[in-house]
C-alpha cells in the first residue's frame, strides 16, 4: 500500500496580475491540483493589484465602475490573452471574452505645433487569433519590417517632392528628390536594397559588422532629407512624414550598430531612450515630437511624476521592446479597450477560476515583513497585520453578480469599490477607512505569522516594487542582489480620472471617434473615449443618465502629493488641466469659447461650478501597492528573476522582475507569473 505524498504548500503574498497568474500557471498541467495546496493573502477586499475596479454602490450612483486608471490591453499581449482564455474556457464562458473587448486599429497622437491637432495613427487589422506566440516575431524579423516601413516613408517623401512647388522649406528638406522621378525612385530602390543587404548580411554572420556598420542606412538617410534642413514650416502631413523616418531610419542604424541582432535589447537599458536616439542621429525636432511623448506618456515615464524632458527616463531596450512589440506583433487589432470594469472583464474571471481550482484567498491580510532565518538563506517567516474578521469564520465572499438583459453576457460577477460590510465582524466601523492603504488609518485586529516548514513550503513574493521595498528592507546587505535593485529601480505615483458627462462624445465637439489617444496636453496626457461601459452600469432614469464617460490618466506630481496631500493633488491637477485643455478634446466644452463648462458633468446633487468634480472619480495611486513601476536607464541589469531571490523557499513575480519584456504592462505581469510557477515546479521537485 503507497502513501500519497503531501501536498506542497504555496503561499502567495499579494492578488496582483503576477500573482494570480503564478496561480493559474502552476496549476495548469493536469494533477496540479493533488500536488500543490496554494493560498493567496490580499491587502483589502479584493484582488488585481492597479488592474482592480469596483462598483459604486451608493444610491443614485447607477453602480457605476471605477478603477485605477485607464487599462487597455495590446494585441501583443500573448501569454496574458492565452491565461484569459483558458479561464474563460474553464468557466464554461469561453466564447465571452472577446465580446468583453472592442479592438481599435486607430490610436491617434495628439501634438501641439502653435495649438493642439489630433496626428492620426492607424493600424491595419490583421484578422488572426490572439494568443500563445501569435505572430512570433524575432528580432530579425522586426528589422525587416522596419526596414519596409522605411521603404513606405521614402517613397510618401519622393510625393511630398514631387508636389513642392515653390514650397521653399519643402523643397530644402527634400533636395535630392527633386530630380528625374524615374531616377530618384531608382536610386530610393536601391538605397534600401542596400539597407536590407547589410541586415541579412549581419544576421548570417556576426562577423560582417564593421566599424561602419550602419553606412547604408546613413547613406539613406542622406538621399532622404537634407541633414541642415529643418522641420519648421512644413506641411503637417510632410512634418509627420519626415519624423517617422527620422525615427525609423534611427532605431535600424542604432540597432545594427548596437549588435541587437546578437546580444539582445538589454544592454541598451544602460541609457536613455532619448539619449539613444540622439546618439544615433534623430534630429532634435524627432526627440521632442508626438511619438516620443507618446512612448514617454504611456509608460508615465518621468522620474518623480513631474512631466518634462529633464525628468523623462526610459531605458532605450525596453523603450525599444515596448514599440516595435505593440506595433509589429499584433495578430488581429492593434489595441482592445474593455466594455466594462477591468476587474470584470479580467480579474474576476481569473479568480472565479482559481476559486474553483481549490485555491484559498485570504483577505484582509496586510503583510508587514518578510523575516529572514540566521543565515539569510531562506525566508524564516512572514508577518501580518489582519484587517478584518468574517462573521462566523467563513471565507469572505467578495464578489456579486450584475445581470445586463438582453446583452452578451448576460451577467457579471463584479467587485464593489468598498468592502461588504455586513460580511465583516467590524462591520460599520470599518466604513471610510481605506482598506487598501498600509497606513489607512485602520488598527489591526490580530496579528498572523505564517512560519516556514509549518505553514508553507514555498513562498511567492507578488508584491507590487514599492511594497516589496518595504516588505523586504531586511533583504538589503544581506542578501546579494537586492540592495542593487532597490537604488536602480523607481516607481511613480499616478492620477486616475473618470468624468461622466451630460453631452455625448459628438455633442462635445470631438470629431474623430471613440478611439484611445496618446501624447495630449500633460499631465493628463492619455484620454479614452468609454461611453460603451455606460451600458454596463444601473442607471436608473434614462432621462437623467450621463451620456458619455471618459477616462484620463498621467502621473502625478510627488512635490504637488507633498505640499497638498495626494486626494487634493489630484483634483486640483484635474480642475486645472480641464481649465486649460478640456477644448482641445471636446471644443463644445469651453464655457463661452474658454475655461470649462462646469455644468456638463453629471452630479446627482448639481452642485455648482469645480464642486461638481466631487460627483467624478479622481484617483490619486500613490500607495505602494498602486505606483507604477519604471523601467529607467540603468535599472534593467539589477532586476531579479523570478528563480534570482537569493533564499531557497522564495520566488518572485511582478512586472519589476527580469523578463523578457522589462517594462510595466499586464504582459509583463503575466509572464513574471509563468516564470514564477516554473520556478516554483523546479524547487518543489
Amino acid at each position: 500500500m503507497t502513501s500519497t505524498p503531501p501536498r506542497c504548500r504555496v503561499a502567495i503574498i499579494g492578488g496582483g496580475m503576477a500573482a494570480l497568474a503564478t496561480a493559474a500557471e502552476l496549476l495548469r498541467e493536469p494533477g496540479a491540483s493533488e500536488r500543490f495546496d496554494v493560498t493567496i493573502y490580499q491587502l483589502g477586499w479584493r484582488v488585481g493589484g492597479k488592474g482592480a475596479s469596483g462598483r459604486n454602490l451608493e444610491a443614485e450612483m447607477g453602480k457605476r465602475i471605477e478603477e485605477h486608471g485607464l487599462h487597455v490591453w495590446f494585441g501583443c499581449y500573448d501569454n496574458a490573452w492565452s491565461l484569459l482564455q483558458r479561464c474563460y474556457t474553464a468557466l464554461g464562458r469561453g466564447p465571452d471574452m472577446l465580446k468583453l473587448f472592442q479592438g481599435q486599429t486607430d490610436t491617434p497622437y495628439m501634438e501641439d505645433v502653435g495649438g493642439w491637432k489630433v496626428w492620426p495613427v492607424s493600424f491595419p487589422r490583421k484578422y488572426g487569433t490572439l494568443g500563445p506566440q501569435s505572430t512570433a516575431q524575432n528580432v530579425l524579423g522586426w528589422l525587416r519590417a522596419i526596414v519596409a516601413f522605411i521603404e513606405g516613408r521614402a517613397g510618401l517623401l519622393h510625393g511630398h517632392a514631387q508636389r513642392a512647388g515653390d514650397n521653399a522649406a519643402h523643397r530644402g528638406l527634400l533636395a535630392r528628390l527633386l530630380g528625374d522621378v524615374d531616377d530618384v525612385a531608382e536610386a530610393i530602390r536601391a538605397h534600401v536594397r542596400a539597407v536590407a543587404e547589410r541586415v541579412e548580411a549581419l544576421a548570417g554572420d556576426p562577423s560582417a559588422a564593421d566599424a561602419d556598420v550602419a553606412a547604408p542606412v546613413e547613406a539613406l538617410r542622406d538621399l532622404l532629407m537634407d541633414r541642415k534642413a529643418g522641420f519648421t514650416d512644413l506641411s503637417d502631413e510632410l512634418r509627420r512624414d519626415a519624423i517617422m523616418a527620422d525615427l525609423a531610419i534611427t532605431a535600424l542604424g542604432g540597432m545594427l550598430r548596437d549588435g541587437v541582432l546578437h546580444h539582445g535589447f538589454d544592454p541598451l537599458d544602460r541609457e536613455d531612450a532619448r539619449a539613444w536616439f540622439r546618439r544615433h542621429g534623430a534630429r532634435e525636432a524627432t526627440l521632442t515630437s508626438a511619438p516620443i511623448r507618446a512612448l514617454y506618456d504611456l509608460c508615465f515615464a518621468y522620474r518623480g511624476g513631474a512631466v518634462s524632458w529633464e525628468n523623462a527616463d526610459f531605458a532605450a531596450g525596453a523603450a525599444l521592446m515596448t514599440v516595435l512589440r505593440i506595433a509589429l506583433d499584433y495578430p488581429d487589432y492593434v489595441v482592445y479597450e474593455m466594455r466594462a470594469g477591468m476587474g470584470e472583464v479580467v480579474i474576476a474571471p481569473v479568480y472565479r477560476a482559481l476559486v474553483t481550482q481549490g485555491v484559498k484567498f485570504r483577505f484582509f491580510h496586510c503583510a508587514t515583513r518578510l523575516e529572514l532565518d540566521a543565515a539569510a538563506r531562506s525566508v524564516a517567516a512572514v508577518h501580518f497585520d489582519v484587517q478584518a474578521t468574517v462573521r462566523g469564520g467563513v471565507d469572505y465572499q467578495p464578489t456579486f453578480n450584475l445581470d445586463f438583459p438582453g446583452q452578451t453576457p448576460e451577467r457579471l460577477e463584479c467587485w464593489p469599490s468598498e468592502p461588504l460590510y455586513d460580511q465583516l465582524d467590524q462591520g460599520d466601523a470599518l466604513r471610510g477607512v481605506n482598506l487598501e492603504s498600509r497606513k489607512g488609518g485602520w488598527k489591526p485586529v490580530d496579528q498572523r505569522t505564517l512560519c516556514a516548514g509549518s505553514d508553507f513550503d514555498l513562498l511567492v513574493l507578488g508584491a507590487s516594487l514599492a511594497e516589496v521595498s518595504e516588505l523586504c528592507a531586511d533583504f538589503r546587505g544581506r542578501v546579494p542582489g537586492w540592495a542593487a535593485m532597490f537604488d536602480a529601480m523607481a516607481t511613480v505615483p499616478t492620477v486616475g480620472v473618470q468624468l461622466w458627462m451630460k453631452r455625448t462624445l459628438q455633442e462635445l465637439g470631438w470629431t474623430h471617434g471613440p478611439v484611445p489617444i496618446d501624447a495630449g496636453p500633460e499631465p493628463l496626457d492619455v484620454w479614452a473615449d468609454r461611453s460603451d461601459e455606460l451600458q454596463r452600469e444601473v442607471w436608473t432614469d434614462p432621462a437623467t443618465a450621463p451620456r458619455s464617460l471618459h477616462y484620463l490618466c498621467g502621473p502625478l506630481d510627488e512635490s504637488l502629493i507633498a505640499t497638498a496631500g495626494s486626494g487634493p493633488a489630484a483634483m486640483q491637477l484635474t480642475r486645472d488641466w480641464l481649465l486649460a485643455y478640456a477644448g482641445t478634446l471636446w471644443p463644445a466644452s469651453a464655457a463661452g469659447g474658454s475655461g470649462f463648462d462646469w455644468n456638463l458633468l453629471w452630479d446627482r446633487a448639481e452642485a455648482n461650478g469645480p464642486a461638481r468634480l466631487k460627483a467624478q472619480y479622481v484617483r490619486a495611486n500613490v500607495e505602494p501597492t498602486e505606483r507604477y513601476v519604471l523601467s529607467v536607464a540603468g535599472s534593467t541589469a539589477t532586476r531579479l528573476s523570478a528563480d534570482g531571490s537569493g533564499l531557497g523557499n522564495l520566488v518572485l513575480a511582478g512586472d519589476w522582475t527580469l523578463g523578457r519584456w522589462n517594462a510595466g504592462c499586464i504582459e509583463a505581469a503575466t509572464t513574471s507569473g509563468l516564470n514564477a510557477a516554473r520556478a516554483l515546479r523546479t524547487k518543489a521537485g
